[in-house]
């Protein structure tokens, strides 16, 4: 959904800057219009029959883009879809309040871009027009410049702020995780099958389209937990780490490589009290030698807490979300 997000700010600072620029040609032009609005008072016609005139001239042009707009998003949808690879669609029809959004959307995208040009035409005095007064103010106006400022400000921020996520998701896509994630398939909420989970997991391996299968308490990334361990023989300093509880084909699964030791095995009746590092909570533990070392699981029970015995170190791999 934070995606919808950016993407609807970016649709509107693009509105933004487009608005800006039909002000801008507007006022730019006013010059050429300024005979008519003489005319026009010089005839009888007040300052709010002028604006209405103006503004309807800008609604009309904003419902033609819109018509354009949504002709040419139906003309390119096909490509852009075979160029994403998705499944994108105009279903304009499927809810009652998409039409009607769209053109109250219009109409007043349409009042907002035309106020203050029509403003600025209906302010024209007709011996101002005739002694050519107003082409000197038109080109001293302090508002066009602003706006040509506005604009080219939103322009560079819209610019950075597309290079920065562009950046973000080449990062994304090209980070070496330390694990294979291409090719997995995840199945969520197996352990509440409870005693049946294991023959759930051993009839997926038996099917010859799948390479291997693996039951554990989270991925790689996500659903981890934290606990406190310590070092057998220290009673004072506790470390907390972030623990995974797998099975035996998890590494083997996730193709995480072996630094030193060894992986689960089901030959050792031991591995069920066997703790596996990643080279961080190696360093973090600040061992030379981890492999047979003990640790404690901190349950407030001295040396009655629970022993495991590492019996191997992985080279580290992502458990965190690269969106954090």
């Amino acid at each position: 959904i934070n995606t919808v997000y950016m993407f609807s700010a970016i649709a509107l600072f693009i509105l933004l800057i487009a608005c800006i620029n039909f002000i801008n040609l507007a006022t730019a032009r006013s010059s050429k219009r300024a005979n008519e609005v003489g005319v026009r008072k010089v005839l009888g016609s007040n300052k709010a029959q002028l604006v209405k005139q103006f503004l309807s001239e800008s609604i009309m042009l904003s419902f033609i883009a819109v018509v354009i707009a949504i002709l040419l998003v139906a003309a390119a949808l096909p490509q852009f879809n075979a160029l994403t690879q998705k499944e994108l669609s105009m279903k304009y029809f499927d809810n009652l309040y998409t039409i009607p959004a769209i053109i109250i959307f219009t109409f007043f995208l349409g009042i907002a871009a035309g106020i203050y040009p029509s403003i600025m035409l209906a302010s024209y005095k007709p011996v101002s027009v005739l002694k050519g007064k107003i082409f000197r103010n038109t080109k001293k106006s302090g508002l066009r410049r602003a706006l040509v400022v506005f604009q080219f400000a939103t322009s560079i921020i819209l610019f950075i702020g597309t290079f920065v996520i562009y950046n973000q998701m080449e990062y994304m896509k090209n980070k070496n995780l330390g694990f294979d994630k291409d090719q997995v398939l995840v199945i969520k909420n197996v352990t509440d099958l409870r005693s049946q989970q294991f023959a759930f997991v051993n009839s997926i391996k038996e099917n010859s389209k799948v390479l291997n299968a693996s039951l554990s308490q989270g991925l790689p990334s996500y659903d981890l937990s934290a606990n406190i361990y310590r070092k057998e023989g220290e009673s004072s300093e506790n470390h907390t780490l972030v623990t995974l509880m797998v099975d035996y084909n998890y590494f083997d699964t996730y193709k995480l490589q072996m630094k030193s030791g060894r992986f689960f095995s089901k030959e050792n009746s031991t591995d069920t009290l066997g703790i596996i590092l990643n080279e961080s909570a190696v360093k973090k533990m600040k061992y030379d030698d981890p492999i047979n070392a003990k640790l404690l699981f901190n349950m407030n029970d001295g040396d009655n807490s629970p022993k495991f015995t590492v019996i191997g170190v992985v080279k580290d791999f992502n458990i965190q979300s690269l969106k954090e």
